[in-house]
């Protein structure tokens, strides 16, 4: 995973004008209360359970993908992977690198989910406080369907 890769998905992603299965955009990646971490956690269980090699590209602003500036959060891959050992099941290991373009900061995550199906470890629910109100229960289990990431039954 290096810059060729990040400059590379941007350009697909400005030129089909959407995210697809395997590839996701945020404009930033907030991993403070627990309501970020659960949709944090519901997206890469989505993006591992794709079979093939996935990521997540911070740094665009939502559907037209222009960049936003500097990073206002930043993590260590290992952090990263810390949030997640507690509440994927089995645990997904992401490589998680930030790059800084011409004055934009980006951080790209790549997800190779190679033991599927990923589950959700336990019941995660944000606090009444929490900026994100999400809450992803156990058991369940997500998919991206293009653009779109779906949970779904086991028999599915």
């Amino acid at each position: 995973m290096d810059q060729r890769t990040l400059d590379d998905l941007i350009k697909a992603l400005r030129e089909k004008g959407q995210e697809w299965k395997t590839v996701d955009a945020k404009r930033e990646l907030i991993l403070q209360e627990e309501g970020d971490k659960a949709e944090f956690a519901k997206d890469i269980s989505a993006m591992a359970n794709n079979g093939e090699p996935s990521y997540l590209v911070i740094g665009l602003a939502d559907k037209t993908f222009v960049d936003v500036g500097t990073l206002k959060y930043h993590y260590q891959k290992n952090d990263i992977n810390q949030i997640l050992s507690k509440r994927i099941d089995p645990p997904v290991v992401v490589d998680y690198r930030e790059f800084e373009i011409s004055n934009n900061g980006y951080a790209l995550i790549e997800i190779i989910g190679d033991n599927p199906p990923y589950i959700i470890g336990h019941d995660q629910i944000a606090s009444k406080a929490d900026r994100k109100q999400v809450r992803i229960y156990k058991g369940t289990i997500f998919v991206r369907h293009e653009d779109r990431t779906e949970g779904i039954s086991r028999s599915e």
